[in-house]
């Protein structure tokens, strides 16, 4: 074996200094190139952000520079109709200037749903309230009239039904 740098070489033969310097050499150079690959492609990505964030940036200056020369002629018409309608009111009379306000007419206000549906809950409670005490009152007064008529039947029947027991004995 050559002495050197101590790489084998193809098929277990050796390689003369040179060789080996070569192989370095080119071995160096591709690792260069390769991260030289890597920078640009890094390069290439934050100029193209750079480049699409200053085409947005001009983009938005453009059309900000028409929003105001929009605005400004809406601006310009608005004061020449202003100045125009001026003129033509100074023509007018003062009494047909101005015109008297007509009076509004006040459409009764909607109550909220909630204050709708409480009220109509509360005279639901208060008619059923009614409605049982009604019944309540009425069925007392049934059953004390009925009452009476059941009593006197009752007490006839059992009467003559305690009769009936005692004639048996």
């Amino acid at each position: 074996m050559y002495g050197g740098l101590g790489m084998m070489g193809m098929y277990g033969m050796g390689m003369t200094p040179e060789a080996q310097r070569a192989q370095m050499m080119m071995f160096m150079t591709s690792r260069i190139m390769e991260l030289w690959g890597m920078f640009s492609q890094v390069m290439q990505m934050t100029l193209g952000s750079a480049v699409h964030f200053f085409g947005e940036y001009v983009g938005i200056n453009q059309r900000m520079g028409q929003l105001e020369e929009e605005n400004l002629n809406h601006e310009e018409r608005y004061m020449s109709r202003k100045y125009e309608l001026r003129k033509a009111l100074s023509n007018i009379p003062r009494e047909q200037r101005y015109v008297p306000k007509r009076s509004r007419v006040r459409k009764p206000k909607q109550p909220s749903f909630l204050r709708s549906f409480i009220l109509r809950l509360l005279r639901h409670v208060a008619l059923f309230a009614l409605a049982y005490l009604l019944s309540k009152r009425i069925a007392s007064w049934a059953m004390a009239r009925s009452g009476r008529k059941l009593l006197e039947t009752s007490t006839s029947e059992a009467l003559v039904s305690a009769d009936a027991s005692n004639t048996r004995f």
